[in-house]
């Protein structure tokens, strides 16, 4: 079931609904889905994509091949450099990677009045937080921080508020556990400052780094 709140769309469930959606219509037409298997090779014959290589050493051959994916970390990871003329590895390390995000990930118990289902707290200068994602390649001091409660909307899906909190980030290849866990006390005292103290309520935390999208979805230095 889709609702339709204030002209924002949510599914029942959340947004994983919509995967399972399709993933049951694809295997009722007879489609075959292989989960946790990593594509090793996109294979070609003249200079098409004929089928893939996986991990395991399993071929899958097919009249076309369709990567949803990161297209820069797709083509350096799956396919040889002379395989891809117009994007050779100079090339693709030339691009600059788009934004990424840090993101927590935090249960609370019990449910606030004050919290709805999308809320968005606006630093001072807007400006100035993309200036050091993208000149300084440096975490927002003073970030945009959006947060999701979906449980609002939906009680069934957690016993108390359910905050999905994000943050605008640079794209970057590392950051230490100290510097993630630093940045998201700065993140609970930016909030604590907007009066939003939601540290001593808290059951469970998850944080998300640049670093963990680029391992998890090969995303290119976690951009998004």
């Amino acid at each position: 079931m889709i609702r339709r709140i204030n002209g924002v769309y949510y599914v029942e469930g959340g947004n994983t609904k919509i995967a399972e959606g399709f993933a049951h219509f694809f295997k009722k037409l007879g489609g075959r889905i292989l989960n946790n298997t990593e594509v090793k090779q996109i294979f070609t014959k003249e200079k098409k994509a004929k089928g893939v290589l996986l991990q395991n050493e399993e071929i899958i051959e097919g009249e076309k091949v369709i990567v949803n994916g990161d297209l820069l970390s797709s083509y350096e990871r799956l396919l040889p450099e002379e395989e891809r003329p117009s994007y050779k590895d100079r090339k693709i390390a030339s691009y600059e990677p788009s934004v990424s995000v840090f993101v927590m990930m935090v249960a609370l118990k019990g449910r606030r009045k004050n919290f709805v289902h999308h809320q968005v707290y606006f630093p001072e200068n807007y400006q100035r937080e993309f200036n050091g994602i993208f000149v300084h390649k440096k975490f927002p001091e003073d970030p945009t921080i959006y947060i999701s409660n979906s449980s609002y909307s939906n009680d069934r899906i957690a016993p108390g508020d359910n905050l999905f909190i994000l943050v605008n980030a640079p794209a970057i290849t590392f950051i230490t556990k100290v510097e993630s866990e630093n940045y998201k006390e700065k993140i609970y005292n930016k909030l604590l400052a907007y009066g939003v103290d939601i540290r001593k309520d808290k059951v469970a935390e998850k944080t998300i780094t640049p670093c963990d999208i680029e391992a998890k979805f090969f995303a290119r230095r976690g951009a998004l």
